[in-house]
């Protein structure tokens, strides 16, 4: 973190001192260097970020489990009434605190509050199954 924060505050100055060059210098060379200058950081801080993007690729090749998110079997609670969609009951639901959007794998349409059973995910979207519990 700190060395990560040290070459921030270095590239700063840089793009700074870079800035004014660009602005206040009387000579055409060192407007011209300025402007270098400053598409140097430019590139170097897409770089930067591009390098940053790829050791996250690495990590989560080298830690695939990391990404499982098992929902399955979960205890979720519906956060409002669930609409009949379609013929299928459609609503939102609380799952560690974060709303998912929810399906009901049976004909029965919850009401808010009521606990339910995550049974299978596609995606953003869990198909839920009522336990009749309200909360």
């Amino acid at each position: 973190m700190l060395p990560r924060m040290i070459v921030g505050i270095a590239v700063a100055g840089a793009a700074l001192i870079a800035a004014v060059m660009l602005i206040l210098a009387d000579t055409r060379a060192f407007q011209m260097a300025g402007l270098v200058v400053l598409a140097a950081l430019v590139l170097a801080s897409f770089a930067s970020d591009w390098f940053g993007a790829h050791s996250n690729e690495k990590h989560v090749e080298r830690y695939p489990h990391l990404l499982r998110n098992e929902v399955i079997g979960e205890t979720v609670r519906a956060n409002g009434d669930f609409e009949v969609a379609n013929g299928v009951p459609r609503g939102v639901v609380i799952l560690r605190g974060e709303q998912w959007k929810a399906r009901c794998l049976e004909a029965y349409v919850p009401k808010d509050g009521e606990m339910m059973s995550v049974c299978k995910r596609e995606g953003l979207t869990l198909y839920v199954q009522s336990r009749g519990v309200r909360e």
